[in-house]
């Protein structure tokens, strides 16, 4: 009777909280910017942003404060724009949130940090011993005097889905995302584009000390870097990369990998990079678990996506094994009998 009493008791408690969540909304009397609706949100409650551009203090470096709540926007990320003017980054996490800690439906722009490290890396967003959870977000044209010009992530396992890295920049490393220190994030249905690390490594991502993330179904497109325009691997970092497509970038190979890292891709198409496809640490891998090169045939028709044609490579239909390789579906007909050549790329994101 004692064990049935206690388990109606806790079953109590736990019904009456999910009953006391609540939702914040943002503009509101009672929360004028993003920062004070986190700031006046429990465990499980949610932070509701209307559409807008967000700029200036309490809507930027914005801190959840170690609680798992979830912050989302009413109307998507091309309409939620979180504007750092150049000066902060979005999001600053380093207080141990977990999974339950949500980020969903904004763009992250303009944001630049320089100084130390906390200061220096993460243009658009800082995670610190946090693993939060990241969704149809779009990260552009953020940047940072160190690593990670789009996200930054240290001894952290975010869980990162649907999102866009464009058109950011790291002067070290990582101009899309910099993973260190044992991170372990997981990558999925993501788009890495025009994204370069202007002295160093890792145009689209950066796996430095031990970070080994995983990588799946997504597509690095037109990253730039010294070494690794796609991915940079260093020092026992062991990404496993899956359906992904690494294309046309205009400088470095597409993978690199120094001092004991190592790659592993299954069912990847390498094509078209200036510094080289399957070489490097990936040289052996080519013909082997569903890996293959060629022009992924993206419909250039349209300037907001890497959709393919139907007779592409990468197309579930050509990939009976492997599936869909790449973020975007099939959207279009065959209509081209030569292949895509970088210029004709780069004209579709001007």
């Amino acid at each position: 009777m004692g064990r049935l009493i206690f388990s109606v008791i806790v079953s109590i408690l736990i019904l009456t909280s999910f009953c006391l969540a609540r939702t914040w909304n943002v503009p509101s009397s009672e929360c004028p910017t993003i920062q004070a609706g986190i700031d006046s949100a429990s465990v499980g409650d949610t932070v509701l942003v209307a559409a807008g551009t967000y700029t200036g203090e309490g809507n930027k470096n914005l801190d959840f404060g170690g609680t798992d709540l979830v912050l989302l926007s009413a109307a998507g990320p091309d309409l939620t724009i979180i504007d750092c003017e150049e000066s902060g980054r979005g999001f600053f996490l380093i207080r141990g949130e977990t999974g339950a800690a949500v980020v969903e439906g904004f763009t992250v722009t303009n944001g630049y940090v320089l100084g130390g490290w906390t200061e220096s890396c993460g243009g658009g967003m800082f995670c610190y011993d946090s693993s939060p959870t990241v969704r149809r977000c779009i990260f552009s044209s953020n940047s940072t005097t160190e690593d990670g010009g789009g996200m930054y992530c240290f001894s952290a396992s975010p869980n990162v889905s649907s999102c866009t890295f464009s058109g950011n920049s790291a002067s070290i490393g990582g101009g899309g995302m910099s993973c260190f220190e044992s991170s372990f994030p997981t990558v999925s249905n993501c788009t890495f584009s025009q994204n370069s690390s202007t002295a160093g490594w890792g145009g689209g991502m950066l796996c430095w000390m031990s970070s080994s993330p995983t990588v799946s179904n997504c597509t690095f497109l037109a990253n730039s870097a010294y070494g690794g325009s796609g991915v940079y691997c260093y020092d026992s970092a062991y990404p496993l990369i899956e359906n992904t497509i690494i294309a046309f970038s205009p400088a470095g190979e597409a993978i690199r990998c120094e001092s004991g890292a190592v790659a592993t891709l299954n069912c990847c198409d390498v094509y078209g990079n200036a510094g080289g496809d399957w070489v490097d640490c990936i040289a052996d891998q080519l013909g082997i678990n569903g890996n293959i090169s060629g022009d992924p045939l993206f419909c250039d028709s349209t300037g907001d996506g890497c959709y393919l044609e139907c007779s592409s490579p990468c197309a579930p239909a050509q990939q009976p094994g492997c599936g869909l390789i790449g973020a975007w579906p099939v959207d279009c007909g065959a209509s081209r009998t030569e292949s895509t050549t970088w210029g004709s790329i780069k004209s579709v994101y001007r």
